[in-house]
């Protein structure tokens, strides 16, 4: 269990998506697996690493998802 946190608070599952240039298709991505995940019952994470993408993926994440991690 990750420290600090509660076994209430840690995901049982964790999504990791690879990130280059995918603007456009980021929104119905997250959208249609957030949707199939919430139906599993279970608490979980979507994490998705920009490769340093040359389009506009990293600012979608950003402004529909979080914050970026430090770079």
């Amino acid at each position: 269990m990750m420290e600090g946190a509660t076994e209430s608070e840690v995901p049982e599952l964790s999504v990791v998506i690879p990130v280059y240039n995918e603007e456009e298709n980021l929104r119905p991505l997250i959208e249609e697996l957030g949707g199939v995940l919430q139906g599993l019952g279970r608490r979980f994470e979507v994490v998705c690493v920009d490769d340093c993408s040359t389009d506009g993926s990293a600012p979608v994440l950003e402004k529909n998802w979080g914050a970026a991690a430090p770079g």
